[in-house]
């Protein structure tokens, strides 16, 4: 994997803010330093991290690299993941992932937009403000009323937001319940299958594979070859479902 580096990253102002206000010591350096360089020096983290501008992959690799990339992703906890992405100014909020009303984005989410943004780093825009405690003083008074205000306005709608989730959920349900028997079996059989095959017979292929394998090269793709061969079948649209499988069995 080859790293790109720029001379001047204050244009990711916010970024090199995270960076000097933690120690070498810290483990979010250390993780978010492995993902990109691999292992390395702890008195090189922050200046390799701060010069950082972008992977960029030899040809031919990106896939596989990509790849390996999002298994080491996959390992963090959901609180690590979070933090690290804190860390580097990647903004996360619930609708800038565009998924339906009411859905929070997962792993696979986070995960994808951490690797955008380890291939093209940019700037999130937020501003980061300082403000004196005379000025906290100066407006303590009036800003208590003004978000009881607001927090009164913003009742009624919350409120009504809240029945129409309800309503939907409501409408959903009903939906469902009127779908026909077989449509039911059809449904439970492509969620129990793949390719045909039981999950369950699936899951202990993947599992055989795994223990017979060396776990510092094994990649999902490489599982997934497997899986085509046995299977002798194309598995590419079930590329999340063997990826599951195979992080569950590591």
């Amino acid at each position: 994997m080859l790293i790109s580096y720029v001379h001047n990253f204050l244009y990711l102002a916010n970024v090199v803010e995270n960076l000097k206000a933690i120690t070498y010591s810290d483990v979010k350096m250390k993780t978010l330093y492995n993902l990109i360089f691999g292992q390395g020096k702890k008195k090189d983290f922050r200046k390799h991290l701060m010069q950082f501008n972008g992977l960029v992959y030899a040809e031919g690799t990106e896939e596989s690299e990509r790849e390996k990339l999002r298994e080491k992703m996959y390992k963090l906890t959901m609180p690590q993941l979070k933090g690290l992405m804190d860390l580097a100014d990647i903004n996360r909020s619930a609708d800038s992932f565009g998924l339906a009303e009411g859905k929070n984005p997962g792993k696979e989410e986070h995960v994808t937009r951490f690797i955008e943004w380890l291939e093209m780093p940019v700037a999130s825009g937020k501003k980061k403000g300082k403000s004196s405690n005379s000025g906290k003083k100066r407006k303590s008074s009036s800003s208590g009323s003004a978000k009881k205000e607001k927090k009164e306005k913003a009742a009624p709608a919350k409120k009504a937001k809240s029945a129409k989730k309800k309503k939907a959920k409501k409408v959903e349900k009903e939906v469902s319940s009127s779908d026909d028997s077989d449509s039911s079996s059809d449904d439970e059989e492509i969620k129990l299958t793949i390719a045909g095959v039981d999950i369950d017979k699936v899951k202990a292929k993947v599992r055989s594979i795994v223990k017979s394998s060396d776990t510092d090269e094994l990649t999902v793709k490489g599982v997934r070859k497997k899986l085509e061969e046995w299977l002798d079948c194309d598995l590419s649209k079930d590329k999340d479902a063997v990826r599951a499988i195979v992080m569950e069995a590591m």
